[in-house]
């Protein structure tokens, strides 16, 4: 392996051979694609919301090449496809238009015949298209839990950044040894959830005093009108108290005391009830001091995404180092 070095700002990042893009996606070269079999049933809009979190799409058959390895990669799992595995072709925006999440038109698809395609009884409501073994694609309910593909083409070398990404939105700080990233586009709780972890990491959990540190920082960083939608007098972390009343436990199981630190605002946690919900999941006040808070977790607040630089990291092998 060869190390190329290249001075700038920030730090070190990893230039990509064509085999890589996330170590938990297999790269098809006649395909010119990675492709990652999600083996967790979901609804259709949830299936297309995790593959674009990671920064790919729900894999439909845009070409040959594409569609040889969808069927390769169901004939290997036959034993879950009883229902099929989803495509990202639907018809959800009209009826009578059915297209991949790309774009692409289903006549430009090399997918056999029409008829088959359209069940007995079929309505033209909005519909999603699956893969059922030795039947090919078919039109049917979008709101059925399945398997589903995730595609990334690959366009262009791909940077891995310090943080083992290629979100440059992640930033490695060295008190910590870890990654953060400021989401400005508010989620609910369980939203913020789903994101950080389609990211590789998880909602950020603060283990001391140092941490905290870094956190608050990055907050400040963030002016207020930088925020998109929600509440911005706080900012959503990776603790919640499991609708236990007060027994407050971080996303990987400590208490916040296990967890190495807990600095709640004044008079906080007092689950304030809201239109009938109470506060039972954990934020960060933007202002102030900024100390814990509960929050309602249907609100809907920007957050903090925390990720070890080693998770999604490819191999070394087809890559070379340089330093910015």
């Amino acid at each position: 392996m060869e190390f190329h070095g290249l001075l700038l700002a920030f730090g070190t990042f990893l230039v990509v051979g064509g085999s890589h893009f996330r170590s938990d996606y297999e790269f098809h070269s006649a395909a010119n694609g990675w492709f990652k079999f999600q083996k967790v049933p979901a609804r259709w809009q949830d299936a297309r919301l995790r593959c674009n979190l990671e920064g790919a799409v729900l894999a439909s058959p845009i070409n040959v090449d594409v569609s040889d390895v969808i069927h390769s990669i169901i004939s290997g799992h036959k034993h879950v496809f009883s229902s099929g595995v989803y495509t990202g072709v639907h018809n959800t925006i009209t009826p009578t238009e059915y297209t991949s999440v790309e774009g692409v038109p289903l006549y430009s698809m090399p997918v056999g015949k029409y008829k088959n395609m359209f069940p007995e009884g079929y309505s033209g409501a909005s519909s999603c298209m699956r893969v059922l073994p030795q039947v090919g694609l078919v039109a049917g309910s979008c709101t059925d839990a399945l398997p589903y593909i995730c595609y990334k083409k690959k366009t262009e070398e791909l940077v891995i950044t310090e943080c083992g990404t290629i979100d440059t939105g992640y930033r490695l700080d060295n008190r910590t040894g870890h990654c953060y990233k400021y989401h400005r586009y508010s989620q609910p709780w369980a939203g913020a959830y789903l994101t950080c972890a389609a990211e590789g990491g998880h909602l950020a959990i603060i283990n001391s005093a140092a941490e905290a540190q870094v956190i608050r920082e990055l907050i400040a960083s963030v002016p207020n009108e930088a925020i998109f939608g929600g509440n911005k007098a706080g900012t959503t972390l990776g603790f919640h108290d499991w609708n236990e009343k007060g027994v407050w436990r971080t996303i990987q199981g400590q208490t916040l005391v296990e967890a190495g630190y807990e600095d709640w605002g004044p008079g906080q946690p007092d689950n304030y009830i809201r239109n009938g919900e109470g506060q039972h999941c954990g934020s960060i006040f933007r202002g102030g001091s900024r100390q814990f808070d509960d929050e309602t977790c249907s609100y809907v607040v920007p957050f903090v995404c925390e990720k070890d630089p080693a998770s999604l990291r490819p191999t070394q092998q087809s890559c070379y180092m340089q330093t910015y």
